[in-house]
């Protein structure tokens, strides 16, 4: 399980989107990273709502000058599904059916986005949310023993750990923080994220950084532009790169 947490307009969801599209594209890479890509499916549930997340996604694809085809195996899903109430077990695994379904793959990625809002009334200081995505994480698995569930969350007021119970912290493999940049000027929006807890690997061993950029996708009936942030590059070796990013 891996916990994606940043505050409010952190653009943390900005960052798992281009992680599933760069993972659905077989872009060969991801943050510095290379990707080993089986072919799997990816369901996002957009539990905030779907609309804007289809709209980053076509800026994704202008950016990286692909065709729509190459994220065909990422469905999102612009509902939330209440992970807390009895059932959504069944709710859960007949959403992941129909993804399987139509894409013709295995499930390899289930995004819950966010697990507030996937949790209905759940208390998140108690165990209720972290066995709520517990459900989640079981419908994955039950269709593919190596499905990975990726959860969007907030930190806690201090910024250092997940908000609410810490069964949330002590559930996950990994766990990354995201937060805005400011120290690079002259970009619209520039953004961090490092590891803060990795399952047998080194804790707080790299920083990862993307830079994000407004692009026009089109214009409305009214003819204002259309837009949406897209990342326009990241690295591992965040103060090197974007430097040089910056003068290029």
């Amino acid at each position: 399980r891996v916990m994606v947490a940043g505050p409010p307009a952190s653009l943390k969801s900005f960052v798992v989107l281009d992680m599933c599209c760069s993972i659905a594209s077989g872009a060969g890479g991801w943050a510095g990273l290379s990707i080993t890509n089986r072919g799997g499916a990816i369901l996002y549930i957009a539990a905030e709502g779907g609309y804007g997340l289809q709209k980053r996604t076509i800026g994704w694809l202008q950016a990286a000058r692909l065709d729509p085809q190459a994220l065909k195996s990422l469905v999102i899903w612009p509902e939330a599904v209440n992970l807390a109430l009895a059932g959504s077990d069944d709710r859960i695994a007949k959403v992941i059916d129909h993804v399987v379904e139509i894409t013709g793959r295995p499930l390899a990625l289930l995004v819950v986005d966010t697990a507030r809002r996937a949790s209905g009334d759940a208390d998140e200081n108690s165990t209720q949310v972290a066995r709520a995505l517990d459900r989640a994480q079981a419908a994955a698995t039950a269709t593919n023993p190596d499905a990975t569930l990726v959860v969007v969350h907030h930190p806690s007021a201090a910024g250092k750990s997940l908000r609410g119970h810490s069964s949330l912290e002590g559930d996950a493999d990994t766990i990354i923080l995201v937060e805005r940049d400011r120290e690079y000027p002259g970009w619209n929006e520039n953004v961090t994220w490092r590891v803060t807890k990795q399952k047998d690997g080194p804790d707080n061993d790299r920083t990862f950084g993307a830079l994000f950029g407004e692009r026009v996708l089109g214009r409305d009936s009214d003819g204002d532009p259309i837009t949406s942030l897209v990342p326009r590059w990241s690295t591992s070796r965040k103060r090197t790169a974007m430097a040089g990013a910056s003068t290029s």
